[in-house]
């Protein structure tokens, strides 16, 4: 099996309308006959808006929920283009970061991603065309959600390929 892992980031993902672009991408490679891992970030601004919404209520830094809060971004993203792709007829399934076992060390805003589940990913794509996984969050050995810092997905895309 051909498979390749595309980053959609905050520069790709401009707006909703860039979420459809993103799904012509991810079906020229599936047209060839490779399966797709799209690992995607919050549209455009979303993290900053909500890093400012959170240091309204408390310093972000200090707080164990702000990885929950900002990963909310993530998740949206993730979400619009499984539904995007969906639609264009494209075989998807949508994972969390836990369901694929990406599992990280450190600091709860800038961990370091140490182990993916292989085995999950293959499983979805022996049935799936897309497998979209939001990027920037993971889960910690606690089962706690911890971001990746800046250009944490970029880390999950190459952590996960």
């Amino acid at each position: 099996m051909s498979v390749i892992v595309l980053k959609f980031g905050g520069s790709v993902l401009t707006s909703e309308a860039a979420v459809h672009r993103s799904v012509a991408e991810i079906y020229r490679h599936v047209r060839d006959g490779t399966k797709v891992v799209a690992v995607v970030s919050a549209l455009k601004g979303m993290t900053d808006s909500l890093l400012r919404q959170a240091d309204r209520y408390q310093a972000a830094s200090s707080s164990v929920a702000t990885p929950y809060l900002l990963a909310t971004g993530e998740f949206q993203s993730a979400a619009l283009l499984a539904l995007a792709a969906e639609r264009s007829g494209l075989k998807t399934s949508l994972r969390y970061p836990a369901e694929v076992g990406l599992l990280a060390e450190g600091d709860r805003l800038n961990a370091t991603p140490v182990a993916v589940d292989a085995a999950a990913l293959k499983a979805d794509l022996d049935s799936f065309d897309l497998v979209v996984v939001p990027g920037f969050v993971a889960e910690n050995a606690s089962r706690e959600m911890v971001l990746l810092g800046r250009g944490g997905t970029d880390l999950s895309a190459v952590f996960i390929a």
